[in-house]
């Protein structure tokens, strides 16, 4: 038999799984997990890239400047009406803040009187 196994040439900890038992998986080489964890690393950082929609600068709010350098450099930045843009949703984000207590009030009030059952925000 091939290895040496009694199980026809399946090298021993590579039989499949008794029924009901969790797979484990065979050990790896370092190159191997250099490798899997290479594509993780890439994986990730297009995920990333992904946070930044393709059209980002379609609507004159992001600029993107590209310096020919090894590796290569990509700096964003945030055009004067997108700096604009910012400080309204601060200013919005601001008053939701302070008026937090009042709202939760205002909510709370109104389940009372409407909701015979207690809500959750």
């Amino acid at each position: 038999m091939a290895h040496g196994t009694e199980r026809g040439g399946v090298p021993p900890g590579n039989e499949p799984p008794r029924p009901g038992q969790p797979r484990v998986p065979a050990p790896r080489r370092s190159t191997t997990a250099a490798r899997t964890r290479a594509a993780v690393a890439t994986t990730a950082a297009t995920r990333k890239r992904e946070l930044i929609p393709a059209g980002r600068g379609r609507h004159g709010l992001v600029t993107r400047t590209v310096h020919p350098t090894v590796p290569p450099k990509v700096e964003y930045a945030l055009t004067p009406a997108a700096r604009e843009l910012h400080e309204s949703l601060q200013q919005l984000t601001d008053w939701a803040e302070r008026n937090r207590l009042y709202i939760a009030e205002a909510r709370a009030a109104y389940d009372t009187e409407h909701c015979p059952e207690p809500v959750d925000a």
